[in-house]
């Protein structure tokens, strides 16, 4: 929009002549994967001071934000929208490009532990340039391809869930976050160090999410393998539920004591 018009005349809650659907700026209702709060934009072009309004707003796209969101890691959300709505200037918008990544994968990689950590250690100043975004690694694409059916799945339930059990949400959450993980086949080491950044910091998310793996817990497990049944029942705990007839004392503390070396 020009800089010159008031912005009472550009956006307003209710629908006007002229307006569409739109996300002004970042609000509270902006989250990864969601974007909540709707306004209504004008779309005149007098109001306009480039040709952007003429892009393709009514497609599935990406909303992520020109300003930083956060001094820590988790440094800024990638939203999906798919209501055609159109943005205000302290958004970027992504469409992925016809026939490759549905917009749910995408937005996976983007708020991925390996995106934002990515971003927290290139850039310090408040904005969040183009080629910041553009700079971001990714997995090869044919093997993203293979698991953007897999990935949007976990997202759209992740979307769902949103609605109906936050708990839910949150393993799913991980769930993705552990899918995207494995695209990037870190060493068991590095993707340790790189979740460990995110312990105990806030996540652009509408609930309390405390990290990954518990900073007690030392050993070099991939994320995949923590979040797996086979890895939680294959403690040296559940091991003894399942053998109760063991009676030697000595033994069993010998196995306890394998838990903690």
């Amino acid at each position: 929009y020009k800089k010159d018009i008031s912005e009472t005349k550009l956006v307003q809650t209710h629908k006007f002549p002229d307006s569409q659907k739109g996300i002004f700026t970042v609000t509270e209702g902006f989250h990864q994967y969601i974007a909540n709060d709707t306004v209504y934009m004008s779309m005149k072009e007098q109001h306009m001071e480039n040709a952007a309004y003429k892009y393709a707003w009514n497609l599935p796209k990406i909303v992520l934000p020109v300003g930083r969101m956060s001094r820590g890691p988790w440094r800024f959300a990638a939203a999906i929208d798919i209501e055609g709505r159109v943005v205000g200037r302290s958004f970027y918008a992504v469409w992925p490009r016809t026939g490759t990544l549905s917009v749910h994968t995408l937005a996976a990689l983007l708020n991925s532990p390996v995106a934002q950590a990515f971003v927290y250690c290139h850039i310090s100043d408040r904005n969040l340039l183009v080629k910041v975004y553009e700079a971001i690694p990714i997995p090869k694409i044919e093997t993203l391809l293979q698991q953007d059916q897999t990935i949007s799945s976990l997202v759209n339930r992740y979307l769902g869930e949103l609605q109906s059990d936050k708990s839910k949400a949150y393993q799913t959450l991980l769930a993705i976050d552990a899918e995207i993980l494995k695209l990037y086949h870190l060493p068991p080491k590095l993707e340790r160090q790189l979740m460990d950044i995110f312990w105990g910091q806030k996540r652009d998310v509408p609930f309390e999410f405390k990290g990954y793996i518990p900073p007690e817990m030392t050993s070099w497990v991939p994320l995949h393998i923590y979040l797996s049944n086979a890895f939680h029942e294959g403690t040296v705990e559940k091991i003894l539920g399942r053998i109760p007839s063991i009676k030697d004392n000595k033994f069993i503390d010998y196995l306890k004591g394998l838990g903690t070396e």
